[in-house]
């Protein structure tokens, strides 16, 4: 069925979706953070208190130390409490995020807005939203006792500056750190645009929607698998690569109308940097729109742009012929970027 939508409308929602990602990570952060602070102090206490057996307890792991058994109890109520508080915070938020994503959506589409119904429940990347955060409080679990049964046999005295970082590099060194910026955001992120994205294609779904452009951002930073995706396009509805491919993933799926044969009307940023960080005396020439795909835009390039962005060996294979394709950079099945080896020579 030949759907006309309002891609302006759908690109927008997705700019949006990104500030939303920000907002929730930091009512995440926060709901969090005062959590390790309690930690933190209960850590200090034990250290102040623990005496030359008990450290060695501490660094064997042993929970036959009362001290250390208490420790690593409240070690594990702390990950418990905060888990339910991560969760609590996208339950309260996933039944709006879907009704917004389907009412948008839809009205970009012209029909009525479908049911909601089973969305929240839908898997992301093969997982419930349920088990994505589990799987992110497992992981700082198991490396935050990790972590500090280590510094107990090397370095005591170090204890709480690995859990909770220094202030010289914002606390992003610790193992706290580790925790919201590798595992926190990135999965938030997955969380909402997968949620999104199940929302959009009920949408599609209703609509009669039966092939779909993946639209990936087009700028510098946009990752060799989301390019490879755009380029195998356009897609039968259901067999286009499932977003979010990745954390932070930036792309969307928009349908496909064959009148038209030609891809949408979208902007572009012809730099590294994203848009607030160029100044706006700069801009003229390296921001605006185009109809032009992934790979048209990918090889007007320069071959300095091309080094930064491919780096220098695969940069080289590109100028001498031997990738002409931004297909060839990647598996054809999994779409994750090959290695240097795999690359024809």
């Amino acid at each position: 069925m030949e759907i006309e939508a309002d891609v302006d409308k759908l690109l927008e929602r997705r700019l949006y979706l990104q500030r939303y990602v920000t907002s929730l990570q930091r009512d995440a952060s926060v709901a969090i953070q005062s959590r390790d602070k309690e930690f933190l102090r209960l850590l200090m206490l034990f250290l102040m208190d623990a005496d030359e057996l008990t450290i060695l307890a501490l660094s064997q792991g042993k929970t036959s130390n009362k001290a250390v058994k208490e420790l690593f109890t409240a070690m594990r109520r702390m990950v418990k409490e905060q888990k339910a508080a991560l969760l609590a915070i996208l339950r309260d938020q996933m039944k709006e995020l879907i009704e917004q994503e389907l009412l948008v959506t839809s009205a970009a589409l012209g029909i009525g807005v479908p049911s909601a119904q089973g969305i929240s429940s839908l898997p992301i990347g093969g997982l419930s939203v349920d088990d994505i955060v589990s799987s992110i409080f497992n992981r700082y679990g198991e490396r935050l006792k990790a972590e500090i049964v280590q510094a107990a046999a090397s370095d005591p005295g170090q204890i709480a500056t690995i859990v909770r970082g220094t202030k010289a590099e914002r606390y992003r060194n610790g193992v706290n750190g580790w925790r919201n910026n590798r595992l926190i955001k990135p999965n938030i992120d997955l969380i909402v645009n997968g949620l999104a994205s199940h929302a959009a294609d009920r949408v599609y779904e209703r609509a009669g929607v039966d092939m779909v452009f993946y639209l990936a951002t087009l700028d510098y930073r946009t990752c060799m698998t989301c390019i490879a995706a755009e380029a195998n396009g356009p897609y039968v509805r259901g067999k286009a690569p499932r977003l979010p491919m990745h954390p932070r993933c930036r792309c969307i799926h928009v349908p496909f109308n064959r009148k038209s044969n030609q891809l949408p009307e979208r902007p572009y940023v012809k730099d590294f940097r994203s848009v607030k960080d160029i100044p706006k005396d700069e801009r003229d020439g390296i921001i605006g729109t185009t109809r032009i795909g992934i790979e048209e835009f990918f090889e007007r390039m320069s071959d300095s742009q091309r080094r930064k962005y491919m780096g220098p060996t695969k940069a080289k294979l590109w100028k001498q012929g031997k990738i002409s394709d931004v297909r060839d950079l990647v598996d054809q099945v999994t779409l994750k970027p090959l290695r240097i080896d795999q690359l024809p020579t």
